[in-house]
């Protein structure tokens, strides 16, 4: 007993995160910024020069709250605990070091969960050091990857976004997709 595939139109298939709301995990620790305001506007940027056109949060996360909150927050930058990367947003951007499987419990704990959104219908975008061993991406994850110092000065990712790939895809108007288990889209 398979499950029918459905047909979905590009544009459809691009919408869906096109114009969705972006929340973006920064880890305090492993990438500082000296300055937060344009740390923001940079962040918007990159995300919009990428085709993400939806509001954007951004949410930093480390071990104890940054001295100055209200700097943060006047920034439009909120703190959550290290423990809270959950969110329920189908753009979710994840700023850390160690986001792919190696020896440490934690991290490939939280390298399976990021598969597991990105299976689920989540869009996962990443920003990694700039020395990052690309070749550790799991292949079958539809990532839009950013080097850290690229998306620090507003850049480009690495490859087109997600969104872009579905805005210049060449014909067949429609893809053949397995319906989402979790949405069933």
């Amino acid at each position: 007993m398979g499950v029918t595939p459905i047909v979905m139109k590009r544009e459809e298939i691009r919408e869906k995160f096109a114009y969705t709301e972006t929340a973006v995990y920064w880890d305090m620790k492993d990438f500082p910024v000296t300055d937060i305001v344009l740390f923001n506007q940079n962040i918007r940027l990159a995300l919009a020069d990428a085709g993400y056109l939806g509001k954007v949060s951004i949410r930093a996360y480390g071990d104890e709250k940054p001295d100055d909150e209200e700097y943060y927050k006047n920034a439009e930058i909120t703190f959550v605990s290290r423990d809270n990367r959950d969110c329920s947003l189908k753009n979710v951007m994840v700023i850390a070091k160690n986001i792919m499987p190696a020896d440490d419990y934690d991290d490939m704990l939280f390298a399976a969960n990021l598969g597991l959104m990105n299976a689920r219908c989540y869009n996962i975008l990443l920003a990694v050091p700039d020395d990052y061993q690309l070749r550790n991406m799991p292949v079958r994850c539809n990532y839009t990857i950013w080097l850290w110092s690229d998306l620090l000065a507003g850049g480009k990712p690495l490859e087109d976004s997600l969104v872009f790939r579905w805005y210049e895809q060449e014909p067949p108007r429609d893809i053949e997709a397995e319906p989402c288990s979790h949405c069933g889209k």
